[in-house]
Order: structure tokens, then sequence, then C-alpha cells
């Protein structure tokens, strides 16, 4: 039987019509939730009228608060509103704040209501302090008239890696050093603080570089907590090419140390040769300084 083309050209115009009609209607609603967004993204009571940040010690509140605000400034695509509670943008206001104060660790930022956000601010605890004293290698002679290794043995090694120790850096500027030895916020010098002080490495501005990568520097804060046990106590630690570190007591005895180095074997030699040379704490003041880079073989000098 054939087909009766008249009625198959009828049904194609109909579902042609009908695919138009739902091509329009896709199109209005479409035009319908655009415009809809538009609105409630614009609406004066979704809009977000009140910052609220808590104090912190290096961070400015005020200044925190208008730089969140240039952050809800304008409109995505040119529609919609970023000040909007509902689509405002969390990440990007936590990642603007790291960004411009290095003392920031993290950000919290909590909607309230809808037209207050509030930001909690945490800052890192300063672990350590940096100041910006310049180091060069040392120009000593080191190992002449050191104890424990024969003269031979000893000037083999080379000393130009040992940094230069100074007993003066009065105006110098300093800076908090974090938990991982990265430089967050500038600080007042206190020659009385017993806090850790480190010097030289950093060349640029200190502001979030790190002075020794993350294992080494808390390699270096272990060794100083490790020396309380023999009674020592350091609080500066000086390097001029981040490989050879000097920890530097409250007598002027200076401990070398390579930063690579297995933290609890350095201890454990110095340990040994504390034990077996005897030297109490009268003697250990008359050290001018304790060589530990080279495994076992541990030399020291007299001042």
């Amino acid at each position: 039987m054939q087909e009766n083309p008249y009625q198959s050209s009828r049904m194609r115009d109909k579902r042609r019509k009908e695919k138009k009609i739902k091509l329009i209607l896709a199109i209005f609603i479409f035009a319908v939730l655009i415009l809809g967004l538009i609105y409630i993204t614009n609406a004066s009571f979704l809009r977000i009228q009140q910052i609220v940040v808590n104090e912190t010690e290096h961070a400015n509140r005020v200044e925190v608060e208008d730089l969140i605000k240039t952050q809800l400034e304008g409109r995505y695509l040119g529609l919609f509103a970023k000040s909007n509670a509902l689509i405002f943008s969390r990440s990007k206001i936590s990642r603007a704040i790291k960004n411009n104060y290095s003392s920031i660790e993290k950000v919290d930022v909590d909607l309230k209501g809808l037209s207050t956000i509030d930001v909690e601010l945490t800052e890192y605890i300063s672990t350590a302090l940096w100041c910006d004293v310049p180091v060069t290698p040392s120009n000593v002679s080191l190992y002449e008239g050191s104890e424990s290794a024969d003269s031979e043995e000893a000037q083999s090694i080379k000393s130009s890696a040992i940094p230069q120790v100074l007993n003066s850096f009065n105006n110098a500027n300093c800076y908090f050093v974090n938990e991982d030895g990265v430089v967050f916020a500038k600080t007042e010098y206190d020659k009385s603080s017993e806090v850790i002080k480190t010097f030289g490495f950093i060349e640029v501005d200190p502001l979030k570089q790190s002075y020794a990568n993350k294992k080494t520097f808390h390699n270096l804060i272990e060794f100083v907590k490790l020396l309380r046990r023999l009674n020592i106590t350091a609080d500066e630690i000086w390097t001029n090419d981040g490989e050879v570190y000097a920890i530097v007591t409250k007598e002027r005895v200076k401990i070398y140390i390579d930063g690579e180095g297995d933290i609890l074997e350095i201890f454990d030699n110095l340990e040994t040769v504390i034990k077996r040379d005897a030297i109490n704490q009268a003697q250990f003041a008359n050290i001018d300084y304790i060589d530990l880079r080279f495994g076992n073989r541990v030399f020291y000098k007299l001042k």
C-alpha cells in the first residue's frame, strides 16, 4: 500500500512546528531563568552589607576588611553581583588574604544571615626570629690546635663553608619565623629575648622566604632542644650557604653541623665527646668551636 504523499507532507510540517514551538519555549524558559538569576543576585536583601574580621597581631583588621570589599565588587560575566550572599567566592577571599598577608595561616569565611560574612583569621605562631645581618664565610683557620684529630687529617678539611659569627648586631631588622622555617612578619629586635635567632642565607625581601627547607629547619630546632639535655643553651643559628650551620650557645661556643645530617646521630657524637673528655660546664665555656659535620670524627678547639 502506497503512503499518501500529501499526508506525509502534513506530518513533516506538523513536526517542524512542534520543534519550533519547543525551541521557542526552551529559549523563553532559559531567558526567564537568567533574568530571575540576575534579579536574585542583584537583590538588595541578598547583598552582603557587613564584613566582620577578628583582631590579629600582625594583619591590620581594617585593611583586611577593605581587601575583602574589593573582592566583592563587580559582577560575574557582567551580570551576577559578586557581593550576593548565595554566590560570593569564599576561596577567592581566602586566597586574596593569604597572598597579601604573609602572617595568615588559615582563613575561615562564614555567612551570617543573608547580609553578613564573618572572617576568622589564624596567624602563624613564631618559632624563631630571622635577622638581616649579612653572613659571610669565616676567614679563620679552623683545626689548628684542635682536639680529637691529628694535624694531617684536620688540615685536609676545608673551612670555606663555615659562617662567620658576629658578636654584635645592633640595629638589625628582625622577622618572625614559623615552625616550617618561613618568615612571616616583621618585629623589633629584643636583645634580652631568649627566642632562637637565625641569620644568613636569605638575601631578598624575607617575607614568605624560607630560612631552610622544612626538614632541615625542623632538625635545627630539634638539635637546639636536644642540647638542653647536656645543660647547653643555644639561642642563635648562623649559615652562609644553607648547608653548614653554626649553632651558637650562650657562652658563644660555636657548634658546626651539617643541615642534612642525622640530628640524633650528631647529638650522640657530641654527647660522647663531652662524656669521654669529661668536659664540664666551666670547661665548655672555654671552647671556641665544636665541629660535628664528619660523623664520629669530632673536632673542637679551645679559645
